[in-house]
């Protein structure tokens, strides 16, 4: 783990070494007096080259830990980015509905939301029967008087879903029996928190008249004048819709 020439990179270490040699000379020249002044020197050279085998050894270790470490973080944003991928492929069916009236459901949230969805775009909107696996509300505490529960629902076949979601674009806004309803597709936690963060500069976009589209998992597609440009942050997005306001001002 360490090689002669790092015993003498420090001072001390070096001093000590020194003083080692003297008292091999002296002790070689049999001079009484320098026999315990040699012992002690002795002594703390040899003392000084174990810390510092120690302290050679210890870097070492760190160093490894080191390189431990950062692969393991590599692996863990690889495992994370594979998760996330894996969850949202999960959910790839599934719509999310916000609006509808608590209650309204009653004890069959499956058979309720394929009529439901006939109610709103017509039986004849869709190609084939509408075919729901499951539904149900999320799983968060209601306050009293407060938003309905979101419903999630799996429908059964992907071209279904992707009528559906086409549909709700096309005859927005949307209702059902009084009540104003939207409807989603539906993401991981994480995709959903990044495609959220475009609202602000969509909102300014559609009161602009600008064409746009929000693609997975979240980048942001403008076009303008048939030239299609697609930004990763809301950020970009804001800056280039700024400079082209000016340059058609």
């Amino acid at each position: 783990f360490f090689m002669l020439k790092d015993l003498f990179k420090t001072p001390i270490c070096l001093l000590s070494y020194v003083f080692y040699i003297i008292w091999m000379w002296n002790l070689s020249k049999c001079t009484c007096m320098w026999v315990p002044f040699g012992w002690y020197c002795s002594g703390f050279f040899f003392i000084n080259v174990y810390l510092e085998i120690n302290i050679i050894n210890e870097l070492i270790i760190i160093t490894t830990l080191e390189s431990t470490v950062n692969n393991l973080v590599k692996e863990i944003e690889q495992l994370k980015l594979k998760s996330e991928d894996l969850e949202n492929r999960s959910k790839r069916c599934n719509i999310r509905i916000t609006g509808i009236p608590e209650g309204a459901e009653g004890i069959h949230p499956t058979s309720f939301i394929e009529s439901c969805l006939g109610e709103i775009f017509g039986t004849d909107a869709f190609p084939r029967a509408l075919t729901v696996d499951r539904a149900h509300r999320v799983a968060i505490q209601r306050r009293q008087g407060g938003t309905p529960r979101p419903f999630i629902a799996c429908i059964h076949h992907f071209q279904m879903k992707q009528r559906i979601m086409q549909l709700a674009r096309e005859k927005s806004p949307l209702s059902y029996r009084g009540s104003e309803i939207h409807i989603y597709a539906d993401y991981s936690a994480e995709v959903a928190k990044k495609r959220s963060a475009f609202t602000p500069v969509k909102v300014q976009l559609r009161a602009a008249g600008y064409r746009f589209s929000l693609l997975f998992p979240a980048k942001l597609r403008v076009i303008v004048d048939g030239t299609r440009h697609e930004f990763n942050s809301p950020t970009e997005a804001a800056t280039f819709l700024e400079n082209d306001r000016q340059s058609t001002g």
